[in-house]
Parts: C-alpha cells; sequence; structure tokens
C-alpha cells in the first residue's frame, strides 16, 4: 500500500533558498520517470521520515500529490536516491523516480538472520556480512525484507543465495553461489597463542651511528 505524501513544485534557486527550505522543515527534490519532464519538488520533512519508518524502508510506495504541477492526479513513485547530512542524519536532497505498476523494477531488499545456530552455541562463529539482496519484480510484489533462519546451521555449514525461498515473480539477481551465512569453527588456542607472541615480538632498531663506527673500525 502506497503512502501518501503532498509535494509542492518549486524553483532551481540558489543554494540560500534551499537552505532556507531546509530550516522550515521541507525536504527538497526531483521527480522524474519515463515520459515526464522532472519536475522540482519540497516536501515536508516529517512526512517523508514517517514514509520511511513503514515495514518497507526506503522501498516505500509513495502516492505522490504535487500541487501547482502540470501532472494530472496522484504520481505512485519510489525513493530512487537520497543525501544526507553525513553528522545530523538530516535528508538534504530527495530523488523520486516514477513507476508503474504492470513494469518490473529493480531494487535492494534488507536480508535479516533469524534464530541461533547450533554450530554457535558449541563454540562455532557465525560468519554475515551481506545485508540484501538484490530483485527483480513488479512494485506490488516487492518483498519488505527476506527472513532466512540459521537455527539448524552445523560448524561447517552454510546457505547460499541459490537456498532462498522467495514469492512469485520475485527473481533474486545475485550470484546464487554466492554465500549468505556460514558457520566457522573458532579459532585454536595454539594459533591465538602464536599471533600474540608475535605480536609482542618487537625488532630492535638499528643504530645507524653504530653501524657506521663498526665499519669504520673494520
Amino acid at each position: 500500500m502506497a503512502v501518501k505524501i503532498k509535494a509542492q513544485t518549486r524553483g532551481t534557486g540558489k543554494h540560500s533558498i534551499l537552505t532556507d527550505l531546509r530550516n522550515e522543515g521541507k525536504v527538497p527534490g526531483t521527480y522524474y520517470g519515463r515520459k515526464i519532464d522532472p519536475v522540482t519538488i519540497v516536501v515536508d520533512a516529517e512526512e517523508l521520515r514517517a514514509a520511511m519508518h513503514t515495514d518497507a524502508g526506503s522501498n516505500v510506495m509513495i502516492d505522490l500529490d504535487i500541487a501547482n504541477s502540470p501532472l494530472k492526479g496522484s504520481q505512485v513513485a519510489m525513493i530512487k536516491d537520497m543525501q544526507k547530512n553525513p553528522i545530523t542524519g538530516e535528508i538534504l536532497h530527495i530523488d523520486l523516480v516514477k513507476v508503474s505498476m504492470s513494469e518490473e523494477i529493480h531494487a535492494t531488499v534488507p536480508l535479516l538472520v533469524v534464530g541461533e545456530a547450533a554450530g554457535v552455541k558449541v563454540g562455532g562463529v557465525m560468519q554475515h556480512s551481506i545485508r540484501e539482496i538484490s530483485v527483480k519484480c513488479l512494485p506490488g510484489a516487492l518483498p519488505e525484507q527476506f527472513e532466512i533462519d540459521v537455527t539448524a546451521l552445523e560448524i561447517g555449514d552454510s546457505i547460499h543465495v541459490r537456498d532462498m525461498a522467495t514469492a512469485e515473480g520475485v527473481e533474486i539477481l545475485d550470484d546464487p553461489d554466492e554465500i549468505l551465512v556460514s558457520i566457522v569453527p573458532p579459532a585454536k588456542e595454539e594459533e591465538v597463542e602464536a599471533v600474540e607472541e608475535g605480536e609482542m615480538e618487537v625488532a630492535e632498531p638499528e643504530v645507524i651511528g653504530e653501524k657506521k663506527e663498526e665499519e669504520a673500525g673494520e
């Protein structure tokens, strides 16, 4: 279900104008897509944050109502890109792209690991580096997230992309052989001790002056 957000058209203006808009709790942005001219817009920051805090996250479907726009009716859009302040997290700019409910889109879906692996309970270590899965599907079929249950995994077991179950009409684009989660043995105590001993060994600095005196004496 799409989340309704109201927007207004705006001029391209100077940087100071954009700063004023942000100070007023607004987010400047651009709406664009196939067969339409890009429209510079401004949306309410609170409305945008609320939309992004639904279960769909940044993949939320937006019912965009643009006042003073030549476009007729509300527009179905998705977040294509955004710029954030690296310190405060404030959204500085948003790009919204037109979406057709009858045309497939490419998107990334969060990957959530659930359960405690049996191998971890006996000392194994879970390795999990992939946080998102790339998919292709119709907008209405876009999953909010993927869940993989690791409860039954023993040491030496792993889950690959090919092992994931998906709903009809959702195609995963990532390499089927890519490992999502694996349970590896714990590091051996001897290896840890060897690393620690190696870290403690510090080479003595070479005194250049003494070396020259030795060579001169020879």
